[in-house]
């Protein structure tokens, strides 16, 4: 028994080494719920959170702009890499039109 509480201890302490969280902002097709373009991004990258910060404001007739806190687990080798792989990915989710990351920061541990 002891032995899968410290491989738990383990695999816990590698994943919050590497656990980073993002403020995002997000440009999205009026034409698409965004519900579903959140959780299309949910599977991009090592993104395991997605939540609005601000409500989506129209900016035109076809597209919204969104403000986004998005966790992520690092899995480039450098977060650079991570973050560029990331933004790419993210725009090829569709109703998608731009993604950006405007702010890192490592999670704090609990």
């Amino acid at each position: 028994m002891g032995n899968i509480k410290e491989i738990k201890l383990l695999v816990k302490e590698t994943l919050e080494k590497r656990m980073y969280e993002a403020v995002c902002s997000l440009e999205s097709s009026r034409d698409r719920n965004l519900t579903r373009v959140l959780d299309d991004l949910r599977g991009v990258c090592g993104i395991t959170i997605v939540a609005i910060t601000s409500p989506a404001k129209a900016i035109s007739n076809k597209k919204e702009k969104s403000e986004l806190r998005v966790k992520f687990l690092l899995i480039a080798p450098s977060l650079n890499e991570h973050l560029a792989r990331l933004s790419l990915e993210a725009k090829r989710v569709p109703g998608v039109y731009s993604f950006s990351i405007k702010k890192v920061r490592k999670t704090a541990r609990r």
